[in-house]
């Protein structure tokens, strides 16, 4: 072989190209259990596609919110259809509660996002544009009513807290990501005697593992489950539920 050719790494004429790697072939002999636990977040889960498209996605390419899979797992068991639900923060998590059968109204703060989003609002989206703290958080007034569900998601996020719980329907929950980072709007929201539920673990783009909480009122929430839990990965012997 030439010196060329070694350097360059070109095969000379007429030689046998050589196989592909595996990108699995560093996990050989790792325990079955393990190898199974890794095929059900890269596949089944979705988190392969997501890094693939760089968006939140699900398996088939469905938009799912920047959540934990844990929260979105949940989330997925409510029957939304006629419900409310307003973001402060916006993107697939939009898509996913208007595919839910939510009626859904959000704002962002990034021009650019939210001219992105809104081209692309169904007929059940609303988006509005607040690249000022008070715009932001006062574009919850905007629609005139109260909302099932209120998500806090995106900028200023102890501001947002007040004008949540004052346009949060009798019953609703408010949802707070990344409850594990902005701790004092998890704060604000238990001192008003909200009751927290967090969902641990790991979501789409991310490489670590954090929180999504749910905030439920003092009263309880009158949203209903729609059929029991049915996880992604769960054992073969699991059934649908009736």
């Amino acid at each position: 072989m030439s010196l060329l050719r070694r350097l360059t790494g070109k095969p000379q004429p007429g030689a046998p190209v050589p196989a592909a790697p595996d990108p699995l072939a560093r996990f050989r002999g790792f325990p079955e259990k393990l190898l199974r636990d890794f095929e059900i977040l890269a596949h089944e889960q979705g988190l392969l596609a997501t890094m693939q498209s760089n968006l939140p996605v699900d398996p088939n390419g469905a938009p799912i919110p920047w959540y934990t899979y844990p929260a979105i797992e949940y989330l997925r068991q409510f029957d939304l259809a006629g419900k409310s639900v307003f973001e402060f923060g916006c993107g697939n998590s939009s898509l996913f509660w208007s595919g839910l059968g939510a009626q859904v109204w959000s704002v962002d703060h990034d021009e650019g996002w939210h001219a992105k989003m809104a081209q692309a609002s169904g007929p059940r989206q609303v988006f509005y544009l607040g690249t000022e703290r008070d715009a932001y958080v006062g574009a919850i007034e905007k629609p005139g009513r109260t909302f099932d569900i209120v998500v806090i998601d995106g900028a200023w996020r102890e501001d947002c807290v007040d004008p949540a719980i004052r346009h949060l329907a009798p019953g609703g929950m408010i949802v707070l990501d990344n409850a594990d980072r902005d701790h004092e709007a998890g704060r604000l929201l238990r001192a008003r005697d909200f009751f927290e539920v967090d969902f641990n673990g790991f979501g789409p783009i991310n490489d670590y593992t954090w929180t999504t909480a749910l905030f439920l009122p003092p009263a309880g929430t009158q949203l209903r489950i729609s059929r029991p839990p049915l996880p992604v990965g769960g054992h073969p012997n699991n059934r649908g539920g009736v």
